[in-house]
C-alpha cells in the first residue's frame, strides 16, 4: 500500500473515532492526535511508514525517578506480564507503543491497538511508577 492510501486510511479512522487530530505532516509521516486518559490531556503520535504503524504515548522521562533500574525493571516485568502493553525508551523518555502492520490494517485492528496505548498508560500511571 502506497503511503498517500494510508495517510488517507488513517485520517478516515480517525474521523471514525471522532479522535482530534492535531498535527498531519506527511513529510515527516506523522499524525498526533490529542486525547484525554484519566482526566489528564495527552498527545498520541502515529508514525506511518510503508510496511508499519507505530503508535507512541509518552510517559515521561526516566531521569526524572529516583530508582530509574527499579523503575526499568518494572517495565520489562509489564511487558512480560501483560503482552498487551508494551514499553519502551528512547534516549531518556518512556514511551507505551503499538504497531500495526499495513498488511493487517483495518479499523478493527487499528482501534484495538490504538486503545491499547491508553490502557498501557493508565496502568503506567497506577501500577509502575509508584
Amino acid at each position: 500500500m502506497k503511503l498517500d492510501q494510508i495517510f488517507k486510511r488513517m485520517e478516515r479512522y480517525m474521523r471514525l473515532l471522532e479522535k482530534e487530530i492535531v498535527a498531519f505532516d506527511k513529510i515527516k509521516r506523522i499524525l498526533r492526535v490529542k486525547e484525554n486518559v484519566g482526566g489528564e490531556e495527552v498527545v498520541i503520535e502515529i508514525r506511518i511508514s510503508p510496511e508499519w504503524i507505530m503508535g507512541l504515548l509518552e510517559l515521561g522521562n526516566i531521569s526524572k525517578y529516583d530508582d530509574p533500574c527499579g523503575l526499568l525493571r518494572k517495565l520489562l516485568e509489564a511487558n512480560f506480564d501483560h503482552p498487551e502493553y508494551v514499553y519502551s525508551i528512547q534516549g531518556d523518555t518512556i514511551y507505551a507503543v503499538m504497531f500495526v502492520s499495513v498488511d493487517a490494517l483495518n479499523l478493527d485492528v487499528f482501534y484495538s491497538e490504538y486503545r491499547r496505548l491508553l490502557h498501557a498508560y493508565i496502568y503506567f500511571k497506577d501500577v509502575i511508577s509508584r
